[in-house]
């Protein structure tokens, strides 16, 4: 299981890593964009696969 400091995490380097693509022309800026605007999605869905926000969040061990 995923928990949210693991997926912010993820989304964090998946999106350096699309910009740094974007700077060396391997996507265009709606390439990038488009990418981008998935991974946020993603990481909504896991947000409320992990019930965030809710009373019903397990609390998080670190």
């Amino acid at each position: 299981m995923v928990n949210r400091k693991t997926a912010l995490h993820s989304m964090g380097f998946d999106v350096d890593y699309i910009c740094a693509l974007g700077t060396n022309g391997k996507l265009t800026s709606n390439e990038a964009y488009l990418e981008i605007k998935q991974l946020w999605k993603k990481l909504k869905k896991s947000k409320k696969e992990l019930a965030i926000g809710t009373s019903d969040a397990p609390p998080e061990v670190f």
